[in-house]
């Protein structure tokens, strides 16, 4: 076994941590851990380490095993989020801390809240002061939900029972929560760092030093040595693969194990989840197992039972014959043995034997040759799944070992099983073989002594196996020849990969199977939800505890009636019981339209002009201390975004306040960290909303809206994607947030609550430590007073906000703050306004407090001064600021603005204008520059720019063309426009006409058949793009085909607007390339400001063309209601306005049609543009670069970048 020890950040010899001034953070430990575990993961591209390790087991003493706790516990919400993450299946706790936050209470009882420790640090020992924040972080650690850990992973802990650092009984809380997965040690005589407290002499050795361990320079016993001892004792194989068996024994509710009567070594290899976190194995399906011949009556019963129907036997005709076969009625029996006849000669037995009895390392070579001889046998397993669902099937060798073994790797990796579970499968032979043991070395010396007698007529191969037997005894051949060591099958695969090219490669080379099969037997065997053959149990590995999203009763709400667009819901947090006092409860309010028909929506005035069509965006509102979903502004603005911009909204409580579950310890209070994964949460909920029938959308969330403590929240969670946006991790990203009343200089929370001293104490000298006050807060239906736990004042007042400078480009900033706020000094909001410069806007209101309320008592003397607006006032008189708050918001996310800002946030691939002046070509741009979703690549700038017309280009406009290096142009415009507007005709650039409509029904029907879409609404613009997407395929082929055939050239497409046919064009190519939805909508909008120039021409020709168009319909009749309403029921202005929007939702429900209707961006291009995947690979290979932009090498990409680096 491998092993890498180091030093955290801010130790040993190891690198300073980010604010060493505050001290170590258990963050960062778990940032180590993290890249620690990814970087020996790829060991071998690092020609110092050599090799890929496998990550097995993890060693923590002390805070190291709460980082390894909370690094575990990091991995396991990442998997139940459904994202990656990492795995270790053994972890040893040393003296670790459970009751974190009683460390506050030793220090301060000791005075030494921060203290002075003697450190080695860069080569030498000296006095180093831990700070009052690193004591605070550590105080803060919750693991609790240790409990909640993989079913896989196995803890060991070990505690010196002296121990005068951690109190002893903090193993027990371990003990408790890992039941059967936890073996707990404790060492007598041991200290916290297991050295000894007695000074040893003559006299007590015996008594003190039983075992005669060596001792330290103060003649202490050094216990670390005991420590050593069991730790590999505890990861020998032996024991490793006792407790993988249990931790694996079903698949819940369902067993592994079967006890067939006369077959040993009989297991399901269902229940697997898939390494891509989306899927499980199919159980009952599959089963492998030893030598059947011997199955009883009874047995053959059981098997019947499973539904087995069918047997595969790998023996050798032979094996298989001196065995006594295998015959069951009803069950086929199929003997395809992986080696033939010739090869069980004597030759060909000893040369593999070499293999087997030197060392389980040098098994990879036998399975090598099992791989290449076996091909019939695995093919007609493999296709048998193919073509039979739903039926159980059974393999088997002699041993259900080694060709059994290398079956069930093939189905395992064809299906997505991680490395690791395969190896660990494979590994449990070593317990399914026990009962074999005396019978299959009883054989094993028989044949092994006429082996050595066969091979004298062969010296080649009896010199092989001469030396073999110098090496190792008959025992301990055989105990290399019945291992199964989990190593084995790692390298083994390594060894699969490296010489067949991995799973499907095989497959179709060596098997000879194709796509289709592949596929046919992944859908077979492959389930998302529960396992087969009982829909009602639950999968056990791997584990993922369901979102629940429920609908609660309207009336748990007091004093709020919900209305018609309203509904409360309670999203169950991974592993709670209940749907509301365990539960993040909030208040789903949908656009009042989305209760209307598509219909209704856009031929019923009233409800068109009174509300905005229902869009896709989602605003999250974050409530702060002691509020909850209902406070402030967040109802007023919850209704306003709803009906005015479409938007629907969740506001919610967090853990610990309003309806909203506990928190996990009631001691401890709130804190951020656990308020930032509510966020992340309900991100995530809400992304795949559509799964849930009480949300019934995929929501795409657009807005973050947070006050005072919520703020906080907000850009914590914002600057936490940021991070694993620069790792390379999966990240959430909204572009909007709303700072309400948020501090930025936490650390004043100490000096105003007093933390330092103590904060108010109790009377009760045993709390006094841990509330500052208490506050009125509504708590489950009811106002009531909730203690202000100083630990939650304290996590707080420890939060760091300088990052936000650093957010990605694109995030913008909107700061409220009232000017009389004595919560919350006014002059926060220079921080936020400095550090993100011209992202950020912020307003003031004049006399509003903390949550918005006037300060002074309204009358009819100071009404005009005070309340010019006429705003509400409350039942004390104060003037109600949160209208106004609403009012602002409501504004600043309105498109007109939106548009704007993101104009300016993407005005450049950095260093690289995106928008082009070209004299005569209006919303010309460059559409590269972006980064893909996967993180992992850009889109080339400079190869590809959209724009309008260009046939008045002037003879600099084209000058200016050629600059920028375009080659082609393809004019997407249709032949009627090319006349009426004219060609483009420039000298070294070729002009290729390819218009999406060919053959267009100018007939007054039909024109009016493809406007009604586009002047009743921009809701219904995905109709008119569906029917371009069918019409236009040769057109949008032909530039996909030249960038596939020209990679080094610019190209520019257009259309009359160059919006949308050219919207479409973008649309596809970004698609194409893996650009996330969102960013190919904000580039689509940002049409109404590319197209600004050219709006009187546009609205000129537009009147004219729709007073003839009116005239022709009248003559000639129509009975088309929307048309009706597009035609007569709007103003020409309305119409236009309508026509000229390209709306960041038009595109994005057009994205979703396009794959509902087409069935996504590749099938598409192969099905209506008919490229092949090669053609895909090509372009995408083109069009894609990782590290600098081109032109320019020197250049910085600007697109979900940061502001320098957080990293």
């Amino acid at each position: 076994m491998y092993s890498f020890r180091f030093d955290f950040r801010g130790c040993g010899d190891s690198q300073e941590n980010e604010q060493p001034e505050k001290g170590r953070k258990v963050l960062e430990d778990i940032e180590d851990i993290e890249l620690v575990y990814d970087v020996f993961k790829r060991g071998g591209d690092y020609a110092e380490i050599g090799t890929n390790l496998v990550p097995n087991s993890i060693i923590g003493h002390s805070r190291g095993s709460v980082s390894m706790f909370q690094w575990a516990l990091k991995q396991q919400t990442r998997l139940e989020m459904g994202q990656s993450f990492q795995f270790v299946p053994n972890l040893i706790n040393c003296s670790a801390r459970y009751m974190a936050k009683r460390l506050l209470r030793d220090l301060e009882g000791k005075g030494a809240f921060a203290s002075v420790l003697n450190q080695y640090r860069l080569g030498e020992y000296r006095d180093i002061k831990i700070p009052a924040e690193e004591v605070i972080d550590l105080a803060s650690q919750d693991l609790s939900k240790v409990k909640l850990l993989d079913h896989e992973i196995q803890v060991l802990s070990i505690y010196g029972m002296d121990d005068h650092i951690v109190p002893l009984s903090d193993s027990t809380y371990f003990a408790n929560l890992l039941g059967s997965r936890h073996q707990l040690t404790f060492i007598p005589h041991a200290d916290h760092n297991f050295y000894g407290i007695q000074t040893i002499d003559d006299d007590n050795a015996d008594e003190f030093n039983p075992e005669g361990y060596p001792l330290n320079k103060k003649r202490k016993v050094n216990w670390n040595y005991k420590v050593t001892e069991t730790i590999v004792d505890w990861l020998h194989t032996s024991n490793d693969v006792q407790r993988y068996k249990r931790a694996t024994q079903e698949v819940y509710y369902y067993p592994r194990w079967r006890d067939i009567e006369g077959i040993s070594n009989f297991r399901d290899i269902g229940g697997w989840r898939t390494e891509d976190n989306k899927h499980y194995v199919k159980a009952g399906i599959i089963f492998r197992c030893a030598n059947p011949s011997n199955v009883t009556e009874f047995g053959k019963t059981q098997l019947k039972t499973l539904g087995v129907t069918q047997f595969f036997d790998f023996r050798s005709l032979p094996e298989f014959t001196k065995a006594g076969g295998l015959s069951i009625t009803g069950i086929d029996v199929n003997n395809v043995p992986v080696f033939s006849d010739v090869d069980v000669s004597p030759q060909a037995i000893a040369q593999r034997y070499k293999n087997l009895l030197a060392s389980w390392y040098t098994y990879k070579y036998v399975y090598e040759d099992m791989l290449n001889h076996g091909v019939n046998a695995y093919k007609s397993v493999l296709l048998f799944l193919r073509d039979n669902p739903s039926t159980g099937v059974v393999y088997n060798c002699t041993a259900g070992k080694d060709r059994t073994g290398v079956m069930t790797m093939l189905i395992l990796l064809l299906l997505g099983v991680d490395h690791h579970t395969i190896a660990k499968e494979y590994e449990l032979t070593t317990i399914g073989l026990v009962p074999d043991h005396a019978r299959i070395k009883e054989d094993f010396y028989i044949q092994m002594t006429k082996l050595q007698k066969r091979l004298e007529y062969d010296p080649d191969v009896a010199a092989a196996h001469k030396q073999l037997n110098a090496n190792a005894s008959m025992e301990e051949m055989f105990e290399n020849l019945i291992s199964s060591r989990y190593e084995s099958m790692i390298s083994t695969i390594e060894l699969f990969n490296h010489k067949f090219g991995g799973i499907e490669q095989y497959c179709k080379s060596k098997l000879g199977l194709t796509q289709e099969d592949i596929d046919t037997i992944r859908r077979n065997l492959l389930t998302k939800s529960s396992p087969y053959p009982d829909q009602n149990s639950t999968w056990k590995h791997r584990q993922s505890m369901d979102t629940i999203v429920t609908r609660l009763r309207d009336d748990l709400v007091p004093g709020y009636q919900l209305p018609s667009n309203e509904r409360l819901l309670s999203l169950r947090r991974p592993n709670s019981t209940t749907h509301n006092k365990e539960g993040i409860v909030g208040i789903f309010t949908v656009p009042p339209t989305s209760l209307l028909s598509e219909r209704e929506i856009i031929t019923t005035p009233t409800s068109y002009n009174r509300h905005y069509p229902p869009t896709h965006r989602l605003a999250i509102i974050l409530h702060g201390t002691g509020g909850h979903k209902n406070y402030c502004y967040h109802t007023l603005l919850a209704t306003e975004l709803a009906s005015k911009l479409g938007y629907h909204v969740f506001r919610f409580d967090f853990r610990g306040n309003g309806d909203s579950q506990e928190v996990p310890d009631v001691t401890q209070g709130r804190s951020v960290k656990s308020e930032v994964d509510d966020v992340e949460w309900i991100y995530d909920v809400f992304k795949i909303g559509g799964h849930f029938t009480e949300i019934g959308i995929n929501l795409i969330p657009n807005v973050i809206v947070g006050h005072s403590r919520g703020s906080t929240v907000m850009f914590q969670w914002a600057i936490r994607q940021q991070v694993k946006c620069e790792s390379g991790e999966p990240f959430q990203f909204v572009p909007s947030l709303v700072n309400c009343s948020g501090r930025y200089r936490s650390k004043l929370v100490i000096d105003e609550y007093h933390l330092e001293d103590g904060g108010a104490q109790s009377d009760d000298d045993e709390h006094e430590d841990d509330t500052s006050f208490s506050m009125s807060q509504y708590r489950f239906g009811k106002f009531t007073e909730v203690p202000l736990v100083k630990n939650e004042l304290l996590d707080l007042a420890k939060q760091d906000f300088s990052g936000v400078r650093r957010l990605d480009p694109e995030i913008q900033v909107f700061s409220i703050y009232g000017l009389h706020d004595t919560i919350v000094p006014v002059d926060d909001s220079s921080f936020y306004a400095n550090a993100l410069g011209g992202r950020h806007e912020l307003v003031f209101i004049h006399t509003a407090d903390h949550n918005f309320y006037g300060t002074e008592t309204i009358d009819k003397e100071n009404s005009s001064e005070l309340n010019p607006d006429h705003l509400p006032l409350t039942k004390r008189r104060k003037v109600n600021f949160n209208y106004q708050v609403k009012d602002l918001i409501t504004d600043w996310l309105h498109t007109r603005s939106d548009v704007q800002r993101y104009k300016s946030a993407t005005h450049e691939v950095y260093y690289y204008p995106r928008w082009r002046d070209i004299e005569g070509i209006s919303n010309f741009r460059d559409i590269g520059g972006w980064r893909t979703e996967d993180n992992k690549h850009y889109v080339k700038a400079a190869v590809i720019f959209r724009c309008a017309n260009p046939s008045n280009v002037t003879p600099r406009g084209i000058r200016q063309l050629k600059t920028l290096g375009i080659r082609a142009f393809f004019d997407l415009r249709s032949n009627e426009e090319l006349e009426n507007a004219g060609s483009l005709h420039v000298d070294g650039i070729e002009v290729f006409n390819t218009p999406v409509y060919k053959n267009t029904d100018m007939s007054p029907q039909g024109i009016a058949r493809r406007y009604k879409h586009l002047l009743g609404s921009w809701y219904t613009f995905k109709y008119v793009y569906e029917e371009m997407l069918k019409q236009g395929g040769d057109t949008f082929r032909a530039v996909l085909m030249y960038l596939r055939d020209h990679p080094g050239d610019a190209i520019a497409y257009n259309c009359t607007a160059g919006k949308d046919r050219t919207g479409l064009m973008t649309m596809l190519i970004l698609l194409l390339l893996g650009v996330d939805d969102h960013t190919i909508a904000k580039e689509y909008e940002l049409t109404t400001v590319g197209l600004l120039p050219d709006h009187p021409g546009l609205k000129k020709g537009f009147m004219t063309m729709i007073a003839k168009l009116k005239k022709d319909l009248e003559t000639e009749g129509h009975d088309d209601d929307n048309l009706k309403h597009a035609m007569w029921e709007l103003s020409p202005d309305q119409m236009f306005e309508n026509m000229i929007s390209s709306k960041y939702e038009t595109m994005i429900s057009t994205i979703q049609m396009f794959n509902l209707k087409f069935g996504g961006i590749e099938q598409y291009c192969k099905g209506k543009l008919r490229l092949t995947q090669q053609d895909l690979d090509t372009i995408r290979k083109n069009l894609w670069a990782k590290s600098t932009p081109y032109p320019d090498q020197n250049a910085k990409w600007h697109h979900r970048s940061s502001m320098g680096s957080l990293l």
